[in-house]
């Protein structure tokens, strides 16, 4: 070939003695690396000296860098299960066995409710839902196994120094050493490179590691700072989706070549070879068109750090790329650049509000103060972070009567609940179209801001008839709307930097959710909406319409916004979902369970159509839709949502219809109730009048987990929503 291909190898516990170095330089190598992240600082220099007596092949000291890692557990591991408890501790801190230690402590520190953790490229993915200071308590939302000194991804941007004290030791100490090769680990910016660069001797080159979203989209100011680069596509991948990695190589290598700046490649170019003789095809494939595509080098991790056979590693890559062709550097430089993809749901790891425009509290001053209920501060939580999408923002009086008459906004999107703003007169009359203004909460907290597009009145009676199907006050969605008069605002939301309800638990965004179903394998995935403690008949629903639909796995996705007085709370909601999962008698093994933090409206079909359109958002599929799905008392057909759903048409999500669940007692089983099948009926309110009694209800009506989990509420006065007011949302 007229280009020479570079060769790097990590040194590690299979060959940091002479011997295994001086064969792998007779084998061809052009860089040994030493990774700080599995070298301590008091061995760099032994270490060093090793490499320089040993051979003349250049050495080249990686930083641990910008990343969150697990600290060392006893048995070199822990295996989680979905489902479970585990605790989150700081390396600082004192662990119990079992725990999970995690470092650098400014990390520990940001991370909070609400997080995503996944472990160990992605073996087991834990979302935070308690913050106790030194304790973070997780809960497991896959099977998985998480090993000591792992990296460790959190799904927002985490604060992290680009270089640890104790990679500046070492680069110092090494420099000190005669060493002049660096690499930079998650090069993030032209200036995390200049960092590096102030500490090393003169004329030092640096190697910077393309790793982390921020690198990709801040590739040509790096490539330029940088004497080269490095792709690794491990931790890459746990930002950008696995089908997506060998596109972005080809945008990295393009982008760089035309810059005349060298790429490297890594992350499993033989990694079969780390315990067999032989490589795979895939493997040398893989080796020959990277190199194709415009590699300058190849870099070999395990397989000569820990590998079995390191030395015939590194003669396998020699020989496949002694097989190329002869191509020029001149000609790759020429090759058009391949685009770097676009499409947000490439990127699996993204912070979790990476669509969420917030304002910052400075620029409020000045601003109009509107308080507002928590129903509606809710709406601007969904509406700023995509559950309503499409809606950005409260709708207008076109948009209220399209969707009113026919379940769709103007342009055709489907939609079929008003989201709507009500003010007081005096709030309308003293406001313009195109001012701004501040929702508050009761403690005049600011929450959100809205943009003002519209301002204009309707008649309360007519929307109320045509959205709820009634004006009585005995529907408690018809009365709420009816106390709210007649003026509204129209216009988009945007959430105020730190505003409360941020750290909810158990709750994810929509983008959260998909991440995470994309990093489970599910493609299909089936819904579930409910607004009370799950019973046996919303099991065999639910496994019946998993069946039917085929789905990879299942959000159980309950409300636990404000609801009417004599409803079940958020608590013991939660509460009893959580025992059910953790028993471990739930039937369905693919199974996520998350909050939906909304306000129910009570209003029959038009919320069916709702909940599964917010579903969508989501991530799922298919969507399971009951007898008397999201309805109240007698006011709505048993058909009425099935009808809804027909007239509505295609909206992006499937519905699968479960009709009433009976148990029958002959065959002892749950089954679908039917004209000439004897079942006895599932009653949601004969269990909560049961258990409010601290009366057990036989085990098909309700597991007797589930039901000791809701009397435990009972016991402590939170199981109901009282006649006076609603408590907090979790």
């Amino acid at each position: 070939m007229n280009r020479h291909i570079q060769l790097l190898c990590t040194l590690g516990p299979s060959t940091l003695n002479g011997a295994s170095i001086g064969q792998l330089d007779e084998a061809g190598v052009s860089l040994f690396r030493l990774n700080l992240s599995h070298t301590a600082l008091e061995d760099v220099e032994r270490l060093v000296d090793l490499v320089h007596s040993s051979t003349e092949v250049p050495l080249c000291i990686d930083s641990e860098g910008a990343q969150v890692r697990t600290g060392a557990f006893t048995d070199g591991e822990i295996s989680v299960t979905r489902h479970s408890q585990v605790i989150l501790t700081s390396v600082d801190d004192t662990a119990q066995p079992g725990d999970v230690a995690l470092y650098p402590r400014s990390a520990f520190d940001a991370i909070g409710v609400g997080d995503i953790v996944s472990a160990d490229f992605r073996h087991a993915h834990l979302q935070i839902v308690e913050d106790h200071g030194t304790v973070l308590v997780a809960r497991a939302l896959s099977d998985g196994v998480i090993g000591s000194n792992k990296a460790v991804v959190v799904d927002r941007t985490i604060p992290l120094p680009n270089l640890t004290e104790k990679d500046r030791a070492a680069v110092v100490l090494a420099g000190d050493l005669g060493v002049r090769h660096f690499a930079l680990s998650f090069a993030d910016s032209a200036a995390a490179v200049d960092e590096l660069r102030a500490l090393v001797p003169e004329g030092s080159s640096i190697i910077s590691k393309i790793e982390s979203l921020q690198g990709l989209q801040d590739l040509e100011a790096i490539a330029d700072a940088s004497d080269a680069l490095l792709i690794d596509r491990g931790d890459l991948s746990s930002h950008v989706h696995l089908e997506y990695i060998p596109r972005v190589q080809k945008h990295i290598l393009s982008a760089a070549a035309h810059r005349g700046t060298p790429v490297n490649v890594a992350t499993n170019l033989l990694e079969s070879m780390v315990t067999q003789r032989s490589p795979t095809r895939a493997e040398v494939n893989d080796i020959y068109h990277s190199v194709v595509d415009g590699a300058s080098g190849l870099v070999l991790a395990a397989e000569t750090a820990i590998g079995h056979y390191p030395v015939r590693c590194a003669r396998m890559v020699r020989q496949v790329v002694s097989t190329l062709p002869e191509t020029s550097e001149a000609d790759l430089r020429m090759t058009e650049a391949a685009p770097l993809p676009t499409d947000p749901t490439t990127y699996s790891k993204v912070r979790s509000d990476a669509w969420v425009f917030t304002v910052d509290q400075d620029d409020l001053l000045g601003l109009r103060r509107v308080p507002q209920p928590e129903s509606t501060l809710l709406d601007c939580e969904q509406l700023a972070q995509g559950t309503y999408s499409p809606l950005a923002g409260f709708l207008g009086r076109e948009e209220l009567e399209s969707v009113l008459t026919r379940n769709r906004l103007p342009d055709g999107s489907a939609w079929s609940l008003p989201i709507i703003l009500a003010v007081d007169p005096e709030v309308a009359g003293s406001l313009a179209i195109g001012d701004r203004i501040v929702l508050t909460d009761t403690l005049d907290r600011a929450h959100s801001v809205v943009d003002i597009e519209e301002i204009y009145e309707v008649d309360p009676l007519d929307v109320a008839e045509r959205w709820f199907g009634t004006v009585s006050e005995r529907h408690p969605g018809a009365a709420s709307f009816l106390a709210g008069g007649r003026h509204f605002l129209a216009g988009p939301v945007t959430r105020v930097t730190g505003a409360n309800g941020d750290t909810r638990p158990h709750v994810f965004t929509p983008f959260q959710a998909r991440a995470l179903f994309r990093e489970l394998g599910w493609s299909k995935v089936l819904g579930f909406h409910s607004r009370n403690p799950m019973h046996r008949g919303h099991e065999a629903a639910q496994v019946l319409a998993f069946q039917e639909s085929g789905a990879d796995g299942i959000l159980l996705h309950p409300v636990i916004g404000p609801k009417k007085p004599g409803d079940f709370t958020s608590e013991a909601i939660v509460h009893s979902y959580l025992a059910l999962l953790e028993s471990g008698h739930y039937d369905i093994d693919e199974a996520v369970f998350g909050c939906l933090a909304v306000s129910s409206r009570y209003s029959g079909p038009r919320e069916a159509i709702f909940t599964a359109l917010c579903r969508k958002n989501f991530g799922c599929t298919h969507f399971v839709i009951g007898r008397d799905h999201t309805g109240v008392s007698t006011f709505y057909e048993g058909d009425a949502v099935r009808r809804a759903f027909d007239q509505v048409g295609d909206i992006g999500i499937a519905p699968v219809f479960v009709d009433e669940i009976g148990y029958d007692p002959g065959a002892g089983q749950h089954r679908v109730a039917t004209d000439g099948v004897p079942t006895e009926p599932i009653s949601g309110t004969a269990i909560r009048n049961a258990l409010l009694e601290q009366r057990t209800v036989p085990e098909w009506m309700m597991r007797s987990v589930v039901q000791e989990a809701i009397m435990a509420d009972v016991r402590a006065g939170t199981a109901i929503v009282p006649t006076e007011g609603s408590p907090e949302t979790l």
